[in-house]
């Protein structure tokens, strides 16, 4: 059952992201797929002031995307804004996570 739905602004999103990542950084390894470039740095503030450790790939635009599958192999925590990078760096972000869920099943 849906109990809540938020549609958040561009700075909302921003502001909803910090404040769920206080709850689980702690010497995570967190990577923020795409997103907007301004608010990488408060990203990074963020992560590195509760002693997680951050890195940031723009999704396909200018970094490679074999970066991202190297990126993702490091990461414990993916956040991945789907409007802000390209196609195929989306499908590389899903496909990593279901092969974390369930290495074993058919695709």
């Amino acid at each position: 059952m849906v109990r809540a739905v938020t549609s958040f602004g561009r700075s909302g999103l921003s502001d909803w992201l910090l404040q769920r990542f206080t709850a689980v950084v702690l010497l995570a390894y967190v990577l923020c797929v795409g997103g907007i470039r301004h608010a990488v740095a408060r990203y990074r503030n963020r992560v590195e002031h509760l002693g997680g450790q951050f890195d940031h790939h723009d999704g396909g635009i200018e970094d490679g995307l074999h970066a991202l599958d190297a990126c993702l192999g490091r990461a414990d925590l993916v956040v991945c804004q789907a409007a802000c990078i390209n196609h195929e760096a989306y499908h590389r972000v899903i496909r990593d996570l279901q092969m974390r869920i369930a290495p074993n099943a058919e695709r």
